[in-house]
C-alpha cells in the first residue's frame, strides 16, 4: 500500500509541474481527452497490479480496448457497405443490359444459371462493362445529334418547298378563276383529254433524258440521270412544259369538236 501510494503521489505531482509550466503561471488545468484518459488507464493497469485497485484498472482498460476495436470494425464495415451498394447499382444500370440476351439463352438451356453467372461478376467486370456502356452511350449521343441536324436541316427546307408551293397554288388558282371567269361557255372535259396532256408533258420529258444520257456503263447513265434531273426537270421546266402541252391538246380539242359542229351548222 505504501509503494501504491507513493506511485500515486509522485504521479499526482508530475501532472501538476506539467500542467504548471503549460498554463504559464494560470490557475486553471486542462481537462484530460478520451485518449489521455484512455492512456490513463493503460498505464495504471500496467502499473497497479496489486490489490483490488490493479484489477479494476486491467478491466477498464480491457473495455477501452473493445471498444475501440468495435467503433473501428464498424467503420470499416460502413465502408465496405457502401462500396457494395456501389456496386450493385452500377451493376443495375450497365451489368444486366449487355448480358441479358446471354443470361436469358442459358436461363432457357440451364436452369437460371444464366443470372446466377451474372451476378457472379468480379468487380472489374462491372467497372469494364461501364466503361464500355459510357463509350457507347458517347457514340450514340454523337449519332443522334448528326441525326437532329439533319433533320433541323430537312424540315427548313420542306417549310421552304411549303412555302413556294403554297404562294405557287395560289397564283394558279388566281389565273384560273379568272380564266373560268372570261369563259363562261367552258364545259367539263372527257379523260381522254387528260391522258393526252400527261402524253404530252411525257413525251417532251423522255425527248430530252434520250439527248441527255448515255448509257455506256452504269456510272456514265448514274451522272446523266442525275443531270438531267437537275437541269430539266426543274419547276419552272416542267411548268412550261406543262402550259405547252395544255395549250396544244386544248387546241387539237377545240378543232375537233369544230369539226363536229360543222356539218350541224351547215343543215
Amino acid at each position: 500500500q505504501r509503494q501504491v501510494s507513493g506511485q500515486h503521489s509522485s504521479r499526482s505531482r508530475a501532472l501538476q509541474a506539467s500542467g504548471g509550466s503549460a498554463g504559464g503561471g494560470r490557475s486553471g488545468h486542462r481537462s484530460p481527452s478520451l485518449s489521455d484518459r484512455e492512456d490513463m488507464l493503460l498505464d495504471s493497469s500496467n502499473s497497479g497490479g496489486a490489490g483490488g485497485g490493479g484489477d479494476f484498472s486491467h478491466d477498464s482498460a480491457a473495455l477501452v480496448k473493445d471498444r475501440r476495436r468495435e467503433l473501428h470494425t464498424q467503420a470499416e464495415q460502413k465502408r465496405r457497405d457502401a462500396i457494395k451498394q456501389g456496386y450493385d447499382k452500377l451493376y443495375e444500370l450497365v451489368g444486366a443490359a449487355p448480358s441479358a440476351s446471354a443470361a436469358g439463352g442459358a436461363a432457357a438451356a440451364g436452369g437460371g444459371s444464366g443470372e446466377t453467372n451474372a451476378k457472379s461478376l468480379s468487380k472489374a467486370s462491372i467497372l469494364q462493362r461501364s466503361i464500355r456502356h459510357m463509350e457507347h452511350l458517347a457514340k450514340q449521343k454523337e449519332l443522334q445529334e448528326r441525326e437532329l441536324d439533319k433533320l433541323h436541316k430537312e424540315v427548313m427546307a420542306l417549310k421552304i418547298m411549303k412555302m413556294n408551293y403554297e404562294h405557287f397554288v395560289s397564283s394558279a388558282g388566281a389565273s384560273g378563276g379568272a380564266a373560268a371567269a372570261s369563259s363562261p361557255q367552258s364545259q367539263p372535259l372527257p379523260e381522254q383529254v387528260k391522258f393526252s396532256v400527261f402524253q404530252s408533258v411525257m413525251d417532251q420529258l423522255f425527248a430530252g433524258f434520250d439527248r441527255s444520257t448515255s448509257a455506256g456503263s452504269f456510272a456514265e447513265l448514274s451522272g446523266c440521270v442525275i443531270t438531267w434531273l437537275e437541269e430539266q426537270c426543274r419547276p419552272q421546266t416542267v411548268h412550261e412544259l406543262s402550259v405547252q402541252a395544255l395549250q396544244q391538246v386544248l387546241t387539237q380539242y377545240s378543232q375537233q369538236q369544230q369539226g363536229r359542229q360543222a356539218p350541224g351548222n351547215r343543215l
